[in-house]
């Protein structure tokens, strides 16, 4: 692993794109805490400079998980939580400036990237892969020289977590009956 991580590390230096046009910097580190305590293998913070005057600076913060298997569920529901926590300490680091009567110097951007020789063929993934802005998925081929990164392109939203979002969203709201009026459930003939 310590010799595909090294790969990584230099694909991740060496991607034609991975400095973007305007952008000031590229720092990549390796193992980084992050809030909640847990590790992540890579992060690399991007610098853009010349954004709106308001937030001259932003930064993009794309945490890297890197696996020599599979991409799996749990791997998914990590990353998120760890996006969450992120936000989290963002918002509390731009609540420390406006308390100070600062302007937050920098806008932040951050994304979860998930890399595994393979992609898992959950549900979760089709809409992961077509979605590709806050958790990317990528494949990787390692032969022990050479690393070949490729994003992960799904075949599309898999129909029943579709028609369930669908539902969802076009339903008429039936919270509202089921509440009674003390603000307990209502009672009705499936209770």
């Amino acid at each position: 692993m310590e010799s595909l991580s090294r790969a990584f590390a230099a694909w991740l230096r060496s991607t034609p794109g991975s400095v973007p046009e305007g952008a000031a910097s590229l720092r990549i580190r390796k193992n980084v805490l992050l809030p909640g305590g847990e590790r992540c293998p890579f992060v690399t913070v991007t610098t853009l400079v010349g954004g709106r005057p308001e937030h001259p600076t932003s930064r993009v913060i794309d945490l890297w998980d890197l696996g020599p298997g599979a991409v799996g569920p749990e791997g998914a529901r990590r990353m998120s939580l760890n996006l969450h926590l992120i936000e989290a300490w963002s918002w509390e680091r731009l609540e420390n400036f406006e308390s100070a009567g600062e302007r937050r110097p920098e806008t932040l951007d951050v994304r979860g990237n998930l890399v595994g020789r393979t992609v898992g063929d959950e549900a979760l993934f089709d809409i992961l892969g077509n979605c590709g802005r806050r958790i990317r998925l990528w494949t990787h081929v390692w032969d022990g020289e050479r690393l070949l990164v490729n994003p992960y392109l799904s075949g599309g939203a898999s129909a029943e977590i579709a028609s369930g979002l669908d539902e969802a969203l076009t339903e008429p709201d039936v919270e509202a009956s089921l509440i009674g009026p003390e603000g307990g459930l209502a009672e009705t003939a499936s209770n």
